[in-house]
């Protein structure tokens, strides 16, 4: 029902503007209003860090992420939960990118805080065990982070001592924990700024 609401207000809408953090676009004049509130108000809910206006009268609608700090890791962040259609509260477990420098972490860790509050899932890291493989890191946290779903674990981080104050209070522990579902949300950062995230569903187990 959702996608069908969406198909019709974006129906026939062009383009107005588009950075790296806003696109404002401009309705078809028959559009329905209320279906266009309908759609945002849903929005809203699901996506909280999305800001999100309409212009009735112009009828135009402008999408904005609404913190402009820790970016690209915020961005790509909400873009992957919003492109699989799911609330933070869904997520069982993130797979940080953890490489283990000061500034690095904890701007990842701000990210993490502004978009999951003082829900966040347990939080694992796997490049204390084989160091940094640069172009092949998403990769191996993708498979790693699917392993670890179909064994319904978070792997520990055993070289862990103590958490960086920096971090907040980031579910981070030297021992294994539960994850709340089979969600898993991978992140990944490179030279230069660039952020990813994916997210993972680990299939149903065949009853044996």
């Amino acid at each position: 029902m959702q996608l069908e609401r969406y198909g019709q207000v974006g129906r026939n809408a062009s383009l107005v503007d588009r950075t790296p953090r806003t696109l404002v676009a401009e309705l078809d004049e028959h559009v329905d209003a209320e279906l266009v509130e309908q759609a945002i108000a849903t929005e809203r809910e699901c996506c909280p860090y999305f800001a999100l206006s309409w212009d009735r009268d112009r009828r135009r609608l402008t999408v904005s992420v609404s913190q402009t700090e820790h970016e690209p890791a915020l961005d790509a962040i909400a873009f992957a939960l919003d492109d699989a259609g799911m609330r933070p509260a869904e997520v069982g477990m993130i797979v940080a990118h953890g490489s283990g420098t000061r500034e690095s972490d904890a701007s990842e860790a701000a990210a993490i805080r502004r978009v999951f509050g003082p829900s966040i899932p347990p939080v694992t890291a796997f490049k204390w065990a084989f160091g940094h493989p640069l172009a092949a890191s998403g990769i191996l946290d993708s498979v790693l982070a699917l392993v670890a779903l179909d064994h319904g674990v978070v792997p520990g981080v055993p070289t862990l001592r103590e958490l960086d104050p920096d971090l907040g209070d980031l579910p981070l522990s030297a021992q294994p924990q539960l994850p709340r579902s089979n969600v898993a949300l991978v992140l990944n950062r490179g030279f230069g700024g660039s952020s990813t995230a994916l997210v993972y569903r680990a299939a149903a187990s065949e009853a044996s």
